[in-house]
């Protein structure tokens, strides 16, 4: 059993395999010690071999499994161009005279079956007529690009892994089922895996995944949260804090989060929403016309559409400590607004360094502060009261993040404030930021940056401002 944990040039030789997860993001491996018919793995730097990549997505609520063998359109086996010499060596696709019995190291003709020995699977094989869909079938699915014409070595090779894969599913050595598999060709010289042609050889080129009652459609290249349970786990968590705060939080699918945008641009016309996205696709209508608003101006400090004024504010300062009472003080405030809290979880090394240069960069402060006392002739050690409450503070931090595994994060918070005029929203403003005040945080509107700022703020899922502070774990739990 080989145990594979992400390393991204690690390669395991296996002819006969099969998966199992151990839950913990780890995924292993039964080889029966063979290398695979020869075949050449791509070497990064001379840009030669066939071989690349072998991507396997699996669903942790459906148990829909996806997987894709990315390899190169060069020969699988380095043999000279036109066929003229082919290497003999055992296992290999043979030269002239030789059997087409060795052909694929997945197989070759017949079906794959499984042998007495416990862990091995051995192929025997594949013909046309053992393929679902028969050769026409197999010719459909695989498409017509590139050089693996069907009948060729190279399809008889993509053939045979796919049918070694599917017999792990038929004979119940899988846990869970092949939503689809795919071979990949990338021709790129970069180390990424990227599409430059995708043949779907079983199934579809996606699988369902089930997060918090929701089902979400992800393709291979989808950014999607891998640790599902620990995500629910979070969600959950995030949902007791706000509990206490006398909220609640709500789970939204992608028609909701369109509920929400219309609900902002056309704010008083809530009850008209309707959006269906099958009937959309069928008249090809753009769902830009029935969410959006059609005039939205940006100015400097604010933004106005056809009827509303509107204005983008962030915390730019924020205290050493804050009440839990901050954000419901801001959500209570008698106005149409939309508070966005963006969280990055700053990596451990990134946050040593940074509160080492901190740490070190106070002392300076400190020995630069004695200096200046010494040429006034004044010989007293005492530490200025500021400078001695900023290396306390980061010395707490620093034996939280060592003592207690603490972590740090970018804390931002976006604040969409909206009025029927300009002045009702300078009014608006003016209460935030003494709200603000009272809680010792600085809340600023952004320059230049209204369109950005709108943005990020939205349930759109991207992040275009970056003015994002470091804070202490604690308190961006309590934001």
């Amino acid at each position: 059993m080989l145990e594979y944990f992400s390393e991204p040039h690690d390669f395991i030789q296996t002819d006969a395999f099969s998966w199992r997860s151990d839950g913990k993001g780890g995924q292993g491996l039964e080889e029966d010690g063979r290398r695979p018919g020869g075949l050449r793995y791509y070497h990064r730097l001379r840009h030669e071999g066939y071989l690349r990549h072998l991507l396997v997505r699996k669903a942790a609520g459906t148990g829909e499994i996806l997987v894709a063998l990315v390899t190169t359109s060069q020969d699988p086996w380095g043999n000279v161009a036109g066929g003229a010499e082919i290497s003999h060596r055992p296992g290999i696709l043979p030269g002239e005279g030789a059997s087409d019995a060795a052909v694929s190291p997945f197989g070759t003709e017949g079906r794959a079956a499984v042998s007495d020995e416990p862990g091995n699977l051995h192929g025997e094989g594949l013909s046309g007529d053992a393929l679902p869909g028969g050769a026409e079938g197999f010719r459909e699915s695989v498409g017509n690009g590139g050089d693996a014409s069907f009948g060729s070595p190279e399809s008889r090779l993509i053939e045979g892994f796919r049918e070694r894969l599917l017999d792990l599913e038929r004979n119940g050595r899988l846990k869970g089922r092949f939503a689809g598999i795919l071979h990949i060709v990338n021709d790129s010289l970069a180390d990424v895996v990227q599409s430059d042609r995708t043949d779907v050889l079983y199934g579809q080129d996606f699988f369902y995944e089930e997060l918090l009652g929701l089902r979400f459609k992800v393709s291979l290249f989808s950014f999607f949260q891998t640790n599902t349970h620990g995500a629910e786990v979070l969600y959950e968590t995030a949902r007791e804090y706000i509990g206490e705060l006398g909220s609640s939080l709500v789970t939204l699918n992608g028609v909701e989060r369109l509920r929400t945008l219309h609900d902002f641009y056309r704010m008083g016309e809530e009850e008209y929403f309707s959006f269906d996205f099958e009937e959309a696709v069928r008249v090809s209508r753009d769902y830009k016309d029935d969410i959006c608003n059609s005039m939205l101006k940006f100015y400097p400090t604010y933004m106005q559409d056809e009827k509303r004024y509107a204005k983008a504010l962030f915390i730019k300062k924020y205290p050493s400590s804050l009440s839990d009472r901050f954000l419901t003080e801001l959500a209570t405030v008698p106005a149409h607004t939309v508070i966005s809290i963006d969280v990055a979880p700053i990596p451990k090394d990134v946050t040593t360094s940074t509160l080492q240069k901190k740490y070190m960069g106070i002392e300076s402060d400190i020995i630069r502060q004695q200096r200046v006392r010494n040429k006034n002739n004044d010989f007293s050690s005492d530490i200025s009261y500021n400078k001695r409450t900023e290396k306390q503070q980061i010395e707490e931090i620093m034996d939280d993040v060592r003592e207690n595994d603490q972590r740090l994060f970018y804390v931002a918070v976006t604040i969409i404030i909206k009025a029927d005029t300009k002045e009702e929203l300078e009014a608006i403003e003016e209460t935030l930021v003494t709200i603000g005040k009272r809680n010792s945080c600085q809340i600023e509107a952004h320059y230049l940056k209204q369109r950005e700022a709108l943005n990020t703020a939205l349930p759109v899922g991207v992040r275009q401002v970056e003015t994002i502070p470091c804070d202490k774990a604690v308190q961006a739990g309590i934001v």
